[in-house]
């Protein structure tokens, strides 16, 4: 081979050019993991996943708060992580080519105080992450109601209720189940075979 300035080269040496897809990346909600009730000065602690076969770029924390009986405000975005401009490139050939990407699990704290949320209001949340492509995903959506403290404390009051009436039933099978195993062993004791 020859280019266009004389040069020679190629001749024995073969290389091999895979084309790879680039997925778009994805992210959970991790904590907390499903819809929760909190009190209007609560810092809510979340965890954040994200992943990419590449590498994320940003991960944000859209926020859509609500007053009782009304629409969701329109969002506002909370940064939680930005990456490096331009990308990482990996580390080593071997990174490279098994394509391990990138995971990046973000831990943050939302207060909700300075959104001055009343009870009965609520506030609708999801994560996104965008690779350098640029895809953008977005998590599934969690809603935050706002309780009085005194509703939050009836709700957990209640909560533990019925958790101690489940270990109480269980109990009561757990006692149940050791006098059957008790009778047996007598049984067997007096006539030597079930």
């Amino acid at each position: 081979m020859e280019d266009t300035e004389g040069f020679h080269g190629g001749q024995g040496v073969r290389y091999e050019v895979r084309a790879l897809e680039d997925r778009p990346p994805t992210v959970n909600i991790e904590q907390p993991s499903a819809d929760a009730f909190v009190t209007a000065t609560a810092a809510v602690p979340l965890r954040i996943l994200a992943k990419d076969d590449l590498a994320v770029r940003p991960i944000t924390l859209p926020v859509a708060p609500a007053a009782p009986g009304k629409d969701e405000a329109a969002e506002t975005r909370v940064p939680l992580y930005t990456g490096p401009e331009p990308a990482a490139a990996p580390e080593d050939q071997a990174n490279a080519e098994s394509r391990v990407g990138e995971s990046r699990t973000v831990d943050h704290r939302l207060d909700l105080g300075p959104l001055k949320l009343q009870p009965g209001g609520h506030v609708v949340l999801h994560a996104s992450a965008s690779d350098y492509k640029p895809s953008e995903t977005s998590s599934h959506f969690r809603r935050l109601t706002i309780l009085t403290t005194d509703q939050l404390q009836e709700r957990l009051a209640e909560r533990q209720a019925a958790i101690l009436g489940e270990l109480g039933r269980m109990l009561k099978l757990e006692h149940e189940s050791r006098a059957q195993v008790t009778g047996l062993e007598i049984q067997v004791d007096h006539v030597g075979s079930l």
